[in-house]
């Protein structure tokens, strides 16, 4: 766990006499409005805290059975649950975001991925913690059990982004290939083209349990997104301006500066403003109060008009000086 530059080593470990003969069960593809939602979270982990995802897991388990993908649902939470906290112990605070999904096999077999975003330096630390302590215990229960890791130590921005986006197309490996979609000049076409979605990983999913699909930290979660959206400090989507062409470029992680900035000025404003108004009295609280309301309605609701260092797809693109 020593190499620093590396990005999508594996790690597998599985048991080679796990029984995988099983009926066959047709299988069924997952639509966007069920997916997206993994999308935009991947797309607000980066906006908002300026990670994006670097360790990938999957987890198999034989069996058909509804009890068999509850025990498949059950390791996975325990996963999630306490790699938070052994990275809670080791950083002194809660610093690991995931978002899973279930996805069974065609023939029924229980597979989950899930995708972590966790300080670099303790990945190390995570993936010996998972190979030798975490799995071990549940193999010595469910020999059958299979589990396996790819991740990116890279400090290259680019291999980073696409790595994290690879994370989220395994997430999404399931969704409908008959759905279509505009593209950037207007022609209609496949969405999972326009998403890129590997051909080789493009799958229905087997019948699920009844149980939750799919989950997030609560850092990913619809709360956090709501109050980080608060005052008009609204997310981009490049799904949903439909910019393909964009969407493994890592602008989030520059956008999560501009934020932060944008943030820092908003904050000084609105502290000009109440040195302006002191809280002597009712009235002055009054026009301090409606001062503020006036500066928050000064701010457009439209997060591609705000002040930013990097050039959004939505404009032109920069004309070169004739010499």
């Amino acid at each position: 766990w020593t190499n620093s530059t590396g990005v999508d080593q594996r790690l597998r470990v599985m048991n080679p006499t796990a029984a995988h003969a099983s009926p066959q069960i047709a299988g069924e593809y997952a639509s966007w409005k069920e997916l997206r939602p993994l999308w935009e979270a991947a797309s607000f982990m980066g906006q908002h805290y300026g990670v994006l995802f670097n360790l990938r897991g999957t987890v198999r388990l034989p069996g058909v059975s509804d009890v068999a993908h509850e025990h498949g649902a059950k390791i996975v939470a325990d996963l999630t649950h306490e790699m938070g906290e052994r990275l809670r112990d080791w950083c002194g605070g809660p610093v690991l975001h995931w978002i899973y999904r279930h996805q069974p096999e065609p023939d029924g077999r229980f597979a989950s991925r899930v995708g972590f975003a966790l300080p670099p330096e303790q990945l190390g630390f995570t993936l010996d913690w998972a190979r030798t302590k975490f799995f071990p215990r549940r193999q010595n229960r469910v020999p059958e059990l299979e589990f396996s890791f790819a991740f990116c130590q890279s400090e290259n921005t680019a291999l980073r982004a696409r790595f994290h986006w690879r994370t989220v197309r395994a997430l999404i490996r399931n969704l409908d290939p008959a759905l279509q979609e505009r593209g950037q000049n207007g022609e209609r076409r496949p969405l999972v083209e326009l998403l890129s979605i590997p051909v080789a990983w493009r799958a229905p999913v087997g019948p699920l349990f009844r149980g939750r699909v799919r989950g997030a930290s609560q850092t990913l979660g619809p709360d956090a997104q709501r109050e980080a959206s608060a005052s008009n400090m609204h997310f981009l989507s490049a799904v949903k301006d439909r910019a393909w062409g964009h969407l493994d470029s890592g602008w989030e992680l520059g956008e999560f500066v501009d934020r932060r900035a944008e943030l820092a000025r908003r904050r000084d404003d609105e502290q000009r403003l109440r040195a302006l108004y002191p809280d002597h009295d009712e009235l002055a609280q009054a026009r301090r109060q409606r001062a503020l309301a006036e500066l928050t309605e000064t701010r457009s609701s439209d997060a591609r008009m705000r002040l930013r260092s990097w050039r959004g797809w939505w404009q032109p693109p920069s004309k070169t000086p004739p010499k």
